[in-house]
C-alpha cells in the first residue's frame, strides 16, 4: 500500500507538469490535482501506518527473534518485554498494577472495575442457565467464611493451613479468598492422589480443617482419620450432613459441619481482617509427581502474581480483559494452572463461569457459557481433533474435498496472520465445530504435556481464535515461556515470559551442551518456588544457590529464540555397557507408529538393552485387523502372535527414521489393552507416566522378556 501511494503522487505530480488535451476532459474542473495529492498523501500515511503494525510481528524483537539474549558464557534468555537495568540486570516482572500484589488484593481490584458485575457462576442442572454470584456477593462471604474460621479457633496468619478437597465450583473460591483474607494458607487435594497421599499431606501441612464438596470425600478421609492428628474440623460445601456421617466424625474427635452453618457462623462474629503481603505463603500446592510421596511446593502472592502478570502482558497485544470476558473452569483448581488462569479473570473483574462436575457435561456447559477462554490439557484436545477428523475421514468425498479445502484455506490466511472466523469457509464447514465451544472463543491455551503440530494447526485454523502453547511447572507457578504473540509456527512451547529468565545446563552424559544451545532449562525469577514444604534437601536438589530451579527437562533455544523441549533429564538410566539411556525421548520416537497409542521403554543397569510395553491404538489396530479379514476382539488382537510382530517391525521401522541408536531400540516388547490410565494409577493427574508403578505393574512381563533375550535359542520379538 505505501509503494501503491507513492506512485500515485508520482503519477499526479507528473500529470501536473504534463501538457492536458481538453478533449479528453482533464481539465482543473473535473480534475482536481490537489485533492488526488492528499488523497496519495493520505495513502502514503494509511500504508505506512498498517505497514508499521504489520512490521511489528516481523521484525527483530518479534517473530525474528523472540528473546532477548544477555552477554555472558551462560546465554540466558530473557523476554523482549522486559527491561534491562543501567547496570545490565534485566527488570523481571513482578506485577501489572501497583495496587494489585497479591491474589486477595486481585479480587478487590476486580470489585472496583466491575462494581456488582458478575464473578462465579454455576449451573443447577443440563437443562439450566448460569446462576450468578457478584464480586461483592463473593466478597462478602469470603469475609463470614474466614470470619468463621477464626471464630472456631484456628489463628489469623502463616501457621495456619487449609485444605481444599472438592472440585470446582464457587465455594472452592470462597474458601481460598477466605484464608486470604487471614493470611492463611491454603493446600489443595485431589482424588487421585489417593487417600494414603492425603493423608501424608494433612499430617505434613498439619492440616486442622478441611474444606471438602461430598460426602464421600468424607468417608475416604475418616478411613485414614486414626493417622492423621491434626484434623479437627470438615467443612461440607454443598448439601446437609446426616446424623450417620456426624456420629462417624465424632467418634474419630472430628467436627462436622455445612457451609452455610460457617457462612452463618462468619457473619454473626465478624473479625478484623489479617491481610497478606506479597512474599507471605498463598498456598502449598502438593505435585502428583511421578514416583514417591507427593512434595509440597511453597508459592507465595508474590510468585503468583508474577506469573499472572507475565502471562497477562504477554498476550495484551492480542485481545484485553474486561468484565464481559468469559472463563470455563473445569481443570482442576487443584494444579495452579487454572488457579493463574483465574487469577487474570478476577484481576479484571471478569466472569467464571464452572463446569457442572461431569465431563460428558463439559461441551454442554461450554455450549452454555460461551466462553472466550477456553484453558486444555493436549488430552482434550486430541480427543475433540480424532472425533473431528474421524467424522470426515468417514464422511462422503465431497464433504471431505469441502473440508480439505476449507482446512488449507484457513491455514494459509493463518500463516499470513490473519486470526478470523467470519470467512465462508466458517460459515459453511467449520461452524458446528466453533458452536461445539461456544462460537466466541477468543483465546485457547494448552500446556501440561506436548501438542503435536497437526492438532494445533488444526484449532488454529478451524476455531478462529489465538491458539496458545505454554510450559512451565508447579515449582515456577504455572509457566516460564509461552507462544509469542503472532507466531503461527509449531513444534516448541513458546519464548520466555517476563517474569523470570532461563538458561540451559549442559547434561554431558547425555551429550547436550549449553554451548550448542541445548541443555538442563533453568529457570530465576519472581515466579520460581521458595522450595517444598519441610524438605530442605529435597528443596537444594532443584533449587541451586543462585536461586535457578533446575527442571529436569531438556530444552533446545531455536534460532528465532523460541524454546523446544526435546527430553528428559530425570528418568535417565545407564546400561551395562556404560550408555545412558533417556526412556521419554525413546518413546515419545515410537509413538509415532499409528499402531502405538502408548509405549513405556525400561531397562535394568545389569543389563546391555532395553524392553519395551506397548498398548496398541484400538481404532488402526482394528482397521488392520479388518484388511486381514480378522474378526477378533481388540484384547484377542494383542495376544496375536502374528499381530505383535507386526506392531514391532512397525516400531522397528520408526526407530530407524527417528535416528534411534542401536542401544535405544528395544529388543523385546510386551503388549497389552490396557491404556495407562489416571484410573489406573498409571499417569499422573497431568497424564505424565508414572514411571515406578508401570514397572511394578508389568514386572513380571519384563523380567519374561530379558529371559527370552537371554536364552541361547532364538525367541520371537514380541509377548502378550
Amino acid at each position: 500500500m505505501f509503494g501503491l501511494g507513492a506512485v500515485f503522487v508520482v503519477f499526479i505530480t507528473f500529470a501536473q507538469a504534463l501538457p492536458i488535451d481538453n478533449e479528453v476532459g482533464f481539465d482543473e474542473n473535473t480534475f482536481n490535482y490537489n485533492k488526488l495529492v492528499l488523497f496519495g498523501a493520505a495513502t502514503i500515511a494509511i500504508g505506512t501506518t498498517i505497514y508499521v503494525v504489520l512490521k511489528r510481528f516481523t521484525s527483530p524483537g518479534s517473530l525474528r527473534r523472540q528473546s532477548i539474549v544477555l552477554p555472558g558464557e551462560e546465554r540466558i534468555h530473557i523476554s523482549y518485554f522486559t527491561k534491562v537495568k543501567d547496570d545490565g540486570t534485566p527488570d523481571l516482572m513482578q506485577y501489572i498494577y501497583e495496587d494489585t500484589k497479591t491474589m486477595y488484593a486481585a479480587m478487590v481490584r476486580g470489585s472496583r472495575e466491575t462494581e456488582t458485575g458478575e464473578c462465579l457462576g454455576w449451573r443447577p442442572g443440563p437443562d439450566q442457565h448460569y446462576q450468578w454470584l457478584s464480586y461483592q456477593e463473593v466478597m462478602d462471604r469470603a469475609c463470614s467464611i474466614g470470619s468463621a474460621l477464626v471464630e472456631k479457633g484456628f489463628s489469623p496468619g502463616q501457621n495456619t493451613y487449609i485444605g481444599l478437597y472438592s472440585n470446582n465450583r464457587p465455594e472452592w473460591v470462597i474458601a481460598e479468598q477466605a484464608c486470604f483474607r487471614f493470611n492463611m494458607v491454603t493446600v489443595p487435594l485431589y482424588d487421585t492422589l489417593g487417600t494414603d497421599a492425603c493423608a501424608h499431606i494433612i499430617n505434613e501441612a498439619e492440616i486442622p480443617l478441611v474444606f471438602l464438596d461430598t460426602i464421600d470425600k468424607i468417608q475416604k478421609l475418616l478411613e485414614k482419620s486414626d493417622e492423621m492428628s491434626t484434623l479437627k474440623v470438615f467443612v461440607l460445601m454443598v448439601g446437609e450432613v446426616s446424623e450417620e456421617i456426624k456420629g462417624a466424625c465424632s467418634s474419630k474427635g472430628i467436627e462436622v459441619l455445612t457451609f452455610e452453618e460457617m457462612l452463618k457462623l462468619g457473619l454473626e462474629n465478624k473479625k478484623e481482617e489479617q491481610l497478606p503481603s506479597p512474599e507471605d505463603v498463598f498456598t502449598v500446592c502438593y505435585t502428583s509427581g511421578t514416583t514417591g510421596l507427593p512434595k509440597g511446593v511453597i508459592l507465595t502472592h508474590a510468585n503468583m502474581v508474577a506469573d499472572i502478570a507475565s502471562v497477562f502482558r504477554h498476550t495484551k497485544e492480542c485481545f484485553d480483559v474486561d468484565s464481559n470476558y468469559r472463563h470455563i473452569s473445569y481443570l482442576p483448581l487443584a494444579h495452579v494452572f487454572e488457579r493463574a488462569m483465574q487469577g487474570i479473570v478476577f484481576m479484571h473483574g471478569a466472569k467464571v463461569g464452572f463446569f457442572q462436575g461431569d465431563p460428558k457435561l463439559l461441551t454442554d456447559d461450554i455450549q452454555a457459557l460461551k466462553p472466550n477462554s477456553f484453558p486444555a490439557v493436549p488430552r482434550v484436545l486430541n480427543r475433540i481433533y480424532d472425533r473431528v477428523i474421524g467424522q470426515v475421514s468417514s464422511s462422503g468425498w465431497l464433504k471431505r474435498t469441502l473440508f480439505n479445502m476449507a482446512l488449507n484455506s484457513k491455514r494459509k490466511a493463518m500463516e499470513r496472520g490473519e486470526i478470523r472466523f467470519d470467512t465462508i469457509w466458517d460459515k459453511i464447514v467449520f461452524k458446528k465445530i466453533q458452536t461445539m465451544l461456544g462460537g466466541e472463543l477468543l483465546m485457547m491455551i494448552t500446556g501440561a504435556a506436548p501438542l503435536s503440530a497437526e492438532t494445533m494447526l488444526f484449532f488454529r485454523s478451524a476455531i478462529g481464535c489465538w491458539v496458545f502453547e505454554g510450559y512451565g511447572q508447579t515449582e515456577c507457578s504455572a509457566g516460564c515461556t509461552f507462544t509469542y504473540p503472532g507466531d503461527m509456527t509449531c513444534g516448541h512451547v513458546g519464548t520466555v515470559l517476563p517474569g523470570c529468565m532461563i538458561k540451559l545446563v549442559d547434561v554431558e552424559e547425555m551429550g547436550y551442551l549449553s554451548s550448542e544451545d541445548k541443555g538442563e532449562v533453568c529457570v530465576k525469577g519472581p515466579i520460581v518456588s521458595k522450595g517444598y514444604l519441610k524438605n530442605e534437601a529435597k528443596t537444594k536438589e532443584t533449587i541451586d544457590a543462585d536461586g535457578w530451579l533446575h527442571t529436569g527437562d531438556i530444552g533446545e533455544w531455536l534460532s528465532t529464540g523460541q524454546l523446544k523441549i526435546v527430553d528428559r533429564k530425570k528418568h535417565i538410566f545407564k546400561l551395562s555397557q556404560g550408555e545412558y539411556v533417556a526412556p521419554e525421548k525413546i518413546e515419545n520416537v515410537y509413538i509415532k507408529s499409528i499402531y502405538v497409542a502408548q509405549a513405556f521403554v525400561f531397562g535394568y543397569s545389569l543389563k546391555s538393552c532395553v524392553v519395551g510395553i506397548v498398548i496398541p491404538d484400538e481404532e488402526e489396530l482394528m482397521k488392520y485387523a479388518k484388511s486381514k479379514s480378522l474378526d477378533i476382539t481388540f484384547q484377542e488382537l494383542c495376544k496375536n502372535k502374528e499381530i505383535c510382530e507386526m506392531i514391532f517391525q512397525d516400531m522397528n521401522n520408526v526407530a530407524k527414521n527417528g535416528d534411534l541408536k542401536g542401544f535405544e531400540q528395544v529388543k523385546k516388547i510386551h503388549v497389552s489393552s490396557e491404556l495407562f490410565s489416571v484410573e489406573n494409577n498409571l499417569l499422573t493427574p497431568t497424564f505424565k507416566a508414572r514411571r515406578k508403578q508401570i514397572e511394578n505393574a508389568y514386572k513380571t512381563e519384563i523380567d519374561a522378556m530379558y529371559e527370552q533375550i537371554e536364552a541361547v535359542s532364538p525367541s520371537p520379538s514380541c509377548t502378550a
